[in-house]
């Protein structure tokens, strides 16, 4: 999985392209750790180029909701292709995520 960070004042947007499997999630777990300096900020999560997502990656981002969510911190995912939208509606992520259909 490749993974883009930029930031600016009030948000970090990370683009991820690839799969969100084992691997992948592992790899966005790492990333998180960038985060920890970000507290305060908007973290967006651009699914555009996101072509699978597995129950480590589902797993990987309900841990960066409660820990973003600790901090006082929103998250929002954006782009996110129709369907693993239908994933997240099956499995309720869609309520518990703020999603956009693009930024």
């Amino acid at each position: 999985m490749e993974i883009t960070v930029s930031e600016n004042q009030d948000q970090v947007h990370l683009e991820l392209a690839g799969s969100l499997d084992d691997q992948g999630a592992g790899e966005l777990r790492q990333s998180l750790d960038l985060l920890e300096q970000s507290a305060g900020k908007q973290v967006v999560l651009d699914f555009a180029k996101v072509s699978y997502v597995g129950s480590s990656g589902l797993g990987v981002l309900l841990q960066l909701y409660k820990r973003l969510s600790l901090q006082g911190t929103a998250l929002k995912i954006v782009n996110l292709p129709t369907f693993l939208r239908s994933l997240f509606q099956v499995v309720k992520l869609d309520e518990l995520f703020g999603i956009s259909p693009a930024q």
